[in-house]
């Protein structure tokens, strides 16, 4: 029996494939990589502020208390750290943007051969649901016309046992390419199924 065509079987399921998916993932790490290592050149802006009291504080030589318990003590910081030596952050940025780019170009030739490799399926099911109807319409009742006709001619005499063996050969390839085609049929139907499958 021939299997019917997979439901999403268009190009805009193609873009859920898990393979696809997965590159387009991977891409998307070596980009964020690429913007850590680029970022990793730019200055460091620091700003910070801090407000502290004194418990137990230090004492004078005197023996009084450097600061209350109720003395505050206020401050802010700020700061820029510049890279110094850049060759290896440049060189970093550098093999960043070279993984990205690859990353970015494996996904799209993924996805040109998934795309190539579809369309040649849909050609080859639309093939073979055109060659499958011509059986089920023109072949399979002729093949059942020739056994009817020879086994009626071989037991009334009219042809012997060599013409009815070769009329039962015929019929039998006529059966056997019509299960092959509904074998290739089924086999290309199960490789779009695979290629457009979205983890239903």
């Amino acid at each position: 029996r021939a299997l019917p065509t997979p439901m999403g079987a268009d190009t805009a399921v193609l873009a859920l494939n898990p393979d696809l998916v997965r590159l387009e993932q991977q891409a998307e790490v070596a980009r964020q990589e690429h913007r850590v290592a680029r970022n990793a050149m730019l200055p460091d802006l620091m700003v910070g502020y801090f407000n502290q009291t004194l418990i137990d504080a230090p004492t004078t030589a005197e023996g009084l208390p450097l600061a209350a318990p109720t003395d505050r003590f206020d401050g802010f910081m700020a700061g820029v750290s510049v890279p110094l030596w850049f060759v290896p952050g440049a060189a970093k940025a550098k093999a960043g943007a070279y993984r990205e780019e690859s990353a970015r170009q494996a996904w799209n030739d993924a996805r040109l051969q998934l795309m190539a490799e579809h369309q040649a399926l849909l050609l080859q099911e639309q093939r073979d649901r055109a060659l499958l109807r011509w059986y089920e319409q023109e072949a399979l009742p002729n093949a059942e016309r020739i056994l009817a006709t020879s086994l009626t001619a071989f037991e009334v005499g009219e042809i012997g046992q060599a013409e009815h063996l070769l009329n039962l050969q015929q019929v039998n390839t006529i059966f056997q390419e019509y299960l092959r085609t509904v074998d290739s049929l089924n086999g290309t139907v199960l490789q779009l199924e695979r290629i457009t499958v979205t983890g239903r």
